[in-house]
């Protein structure tokens, strides 16, 4: 800004561009899964390319928020009742639990033979951690941002669908 200014007052400049208006670049914007083949071909991807796979299955299938899905820790999910507890959710500013939406807890029922629990089988066989299911290479709870933006939207991006909030799952 200073050197702009300066090219100014010696009249190298007619004027600042620093003083210009910025130019707002705007995002695509979200569009819908309207087609069952959008759904698919995503899947197809994440189950190819992704640690995460279950994550996104539990999005689709039950609604779980982000919070939810990241928070989910295995004595959440009791394959012989077969339900999901979900009493509470990850929040990523304070690195801790905290209350569902409302202050709610609701129970999620599946079939046995689902492809829901055949996914939430292998998530949890295949993590490592003694509570969390969803982690990240290094070890630690994946944050929901990471989840959402990063690993999420690159999927999407790879399987050529239309680009849709993680939150559009539900």
């Amino acid at each position: 800004r200073l050197m702009l200014n300066k090219a100014v007052l010696w009249e190298m400049l007619a004027h600042s561009p620093y003083k210009t208006a910025s130019i707002k670049v705007m995002k695509k914007p979200y569009e819908w899964w309207d087609k069952p083949e959008y759904i698919d071909r995503f899947l197809d991807e994440a189950k190819a390319r992704s640690r995460y796979f279950a994550a996104f299955v539990l999005a689709l299938e039950t609604g779980m928020r982000l919070g939810e899905i990241v928070g989910l820790s295995k004595k959440d999910v009791d394959f012989e009742r077969c339900r999901i507890h979900v009493w509470r959710q990850w929040s990523a500013k304070q690195e801790c639990f905290g209350p569902c939406k409302h202050d709610g807890q609701r129970w999620i029922d599946f079939h046995p033979e689902s492809n829901l629990a055949k996914v939430l089988r292998v998530a949890i066989d295949n993590s490592p951690d003694p509570e969390a299911i969803f982690i990240t290479s290094s070890g630690r709870r994946v944050q929901p941002r990471k989840l959402a933006d990063k690993y999420f939207q690159t999927l999407v991006r790879h399987a050529g669908v239309l680009r849709i909030p993680f939150h559009g799952m539900r």
